[in-house]
C-alpha cells in the first residue's frame, strides 16, 4: 500500500471513530472486495490503458456509490487513482487484513470497557501496527494522502487559508525552540509523549483543523524533521489555493512599500499569485532572504559584505 493511501485511510479511519460507528466502517474492507468481484463494468475500468488518474477515480466512485456507503466509495476511488492498477486488487486485500486486525483490537476490549483507540492516539497505533518505520519522502507522501480529504471537506478555498496560517505559526513555534525541535524530532521518543507535548501546547490555541493535521504529523513513527514536515503541509494547502508560498526572513520587519516592491517582483518571477510569509530571524545582519521553491535571493548584509570582501581580495 502506497503511503499516500495510507494517509487517506486514516483520516477515513479517525472519522468513523469520532461518530461513533468504527467497527461496521472498519469491517467495511469486505464491501471494498466485494466491488471488485461483483462489478465487470469496473474491472473493465481497470483494463483501459493510460486512462487519466482523475478520471478513473470519478468513474469508479459514481459506480460504487450506487450501491455501497459514500465513504466506502470515496476511499476506494482514491486507492483506484493512487495505487498501479496492476497492485489494485492486492491493496484492497491488504486493506482488509489491516481493518479486520484493528476490529479484532477492539472489540477484544469492549467488555472490559477498556477503549484501544481515541481520536488522539488512533493514527499512531494504527501506523505503528502497520508501518514501524516511515522515511521522510514516505512521511511526506503520508501527509499528502491526509490532506487530500481535508481539501475535499473545505466549504471554499479561504476556508483553508485558517488552516495554513495556523501550521505556519506552529512551523516557526517548532523551528525557534531547539530543544522542542529535539524532542519532537527524535526518532526514539515515544509518540505518545510527542502527542502530550503538542496537545499541551497546541491542542488550545490552534485552529481545530491545523491541529488535528499536526496531530497526524507526530504519530508518522520515526519522524526527524517536524518543523520541515508541518512547513511541506503549508506548501500543499497554498498550492491547493492555487498560489505559490515565499518565506520572506529579515531582522526587522519591512516597510510597507519594500513589501509591495517585493511582493510584485516575485509574481512575476513566477508567473503566479503568491503568499509571502515574514519572519524575524535575529541571525541575518540586515536585509532580507527569500525562500520560494527552488529560488533562494539573498539580499542580506551578510551576503553584501561577503561580497564585498570577495571583491577587495580579488583586487588586491
Amino acid at each position: 500500500m502506497r503511503e499516500i493511501v495510507r494517509g487517506y485511510t486514516t483520516y477515513f479511519l479517525e472519522e468513523a471513530l469520532v461518530s461513533d460507528h468504527f467497527e461496521s466502517v472498519a469491517l467495511a474492507g469486505e464491501a471494498l472486495s466485494e466491488v471488485v468481484e461483483d462489478l465487470p463494468e469496473l474491472r473493465n475500468v481497470f483494463e483501459i490503458p493510460d486512462i487519466n488518474k482523475r478520471l478513473i477515480k470519478e468513474i469508479i466512485k459514481d459506480i460504487v456509490e450506487k450501491k455501497f456507503p459514500t465513504e466506502a466509495a470515496s476511499l476506494l476511488a482514491f486507492m483506484a487513482a493512487a495505487e498501479q492498477q496492476s497492485q489494485f486488487v492486492a491493496v484492497i486485500n491488504q486493506l482488509i487484513g489491516e481493518m479486520e486486525a484493528l476490529a479484532g483490537m477492539t472489540k477484544s476490549l469492549v467488555k472490559e470497557d477498556k477503549p484501544l483507540f481515541t481520536p488522539d492516539n488512533f493514527a499512531s497505533l494504527y501506523l505503528y501496527t502497520f508501518q514501524k518505520y516511515t522515511s521522510y519522502r514516505q512521511a511526506r507522501d503520508l501527509m499528502a494522502g491526509y490532506l487530500e480529504p481535508v481539501f475535499e471537506a473545505a466549504a471554499n478555498l479561504a476556508d483553508l487559508r485558517t488552516v495554513e496560517d495556523s501550521l505556519f505559526a506552529v512551523s516557526n513555534t517548532v523551528n525557534e525552540n531547539r530543544e522542542l525541535a529535539k524532542v519532537l524530532g527524535d526518532p526514539y521518543v515515544a509518540g505518545k509523549v510527542k502527542l502530550s507535548i503538542v496537545s499541551s501546547l497546541f491542542a488550545s490555541r490552534t485552529d481545530p483543523i491545523a491541529y488535528r493535521i499536526l496531530r497526524f504529523a507526530v504519530s508518522i513513527p520515526r519522524v526527524r524533521d517536524l518543523a520541515g514536515l508541518i512547513g511541506f503541509c503549508v506548501e500543499l494547502i497554498t498550492a491547493e489555493r492555487g498560489r505559490r508560498l515565499a518565506e520572506v526572513r529579515s531582522v526587522v520587519p519591512l516597510a510597507p512599500e519594500e513589501e509591495r516592491q517585493l511582493h510584485t517582483l516575485l509574481e512575476r518571477l513566477v508567473g503566479k499569485k503568491v503568499e509571502m510569509r515574514f519572519v524575524i530571524d535575529s541571525n541575518l545582519m540586515g536585509g532580507f532572504v527569500v525562500l520560494l521553491g527552488d529560488y533562494f535571493i539573498d539580499a542580506s548584509l551578510l551576503a553584501k559584505f561577503n561580497q564585498l570582501s570577495e571583491n577587495l581580495v580579488l583586487s588586491a
